[in-house]
């Protein structure tokens, strides 16, 4: 649980956060800044090949398997439904359209750095370069051509290494700097 980790942080002394998450963690690092009951001390976000929309991740994934559009919809239908537990072992329905922050980058509203490859294979990169469209105020993103999925540092370390500490070091006030301001 993000929140708790956050929580063990700030009871430890942490005064600045930054959460970082892959693929699916993207999603649930997302979810939990929309969700949170303080973020106080939370000053950055992290993101690389991140699911920023699953229905655009789930249609890509059709698209990949080669299903009828008819056949992704309905197992996204099916994802979405209140009877159908017993088929997908869910314990409640899921709505996905709840989770396309293109549609909800209004409720964004803290520095963010996403690194994601245009040839990601997995999840595509539409999400993140809307999002970065939509909120070029707070969003920084930056594009690999060829890093497949989640394998970016794999694939060129010296950038994506200088792309987090640049945009830290612009975005994330310094221990130093955060004592230095006036209480």
């Amino acid at each position: 649980d993000i929140e708790a980790a956050i929580d063990y942080a700030v009871e430890h002394g942490a005064r600045s956060i930054v959460l970082m998450g892959w693929s699916m963690g993207g999603a649930v690092v997302l979810q939990t800044i929309t969700r949170a009951r303080s973020l106080e001390h939370v000053t950055g976000i992290v993101l690389e090949s991140p699911v920023i929309d699953w229905v655009d991740t789930l249609e890509y994934q059709g698209n990949l398997l080669r299903l009828p559009d008819v056949m992704t919809r309905a197992a996204m239908r099916l994802i979405e439904a209140e009877w159908s537990g017993p088929i997908t072992g869910q314990g409640a329905p899921i709505d996905l359209r709840s989770m396309d922050f293109v549609a909800r980058a209004s409720e964004l509203s803290l520095p963010m750095l996403i690194l994601h490859s245009d040839d990601d294979g997995f999840v595509p990169s539409t999400g993140s370069r809307a999002l970065a469209e939509a909120r070029s105020d707070i969003v920084t993103l930056v594009p690999f051509d060829t890093a497949l999925h989640t394998k970016l540092w794999n694939y060129d370390e010296a950038k994506w290494t200088a792309a987090i500490a640049g945009w830290l070091a612009e975005n994330v006030p310094t221990r130093r700097a955060a004592e230095a301001r006036p209480q």
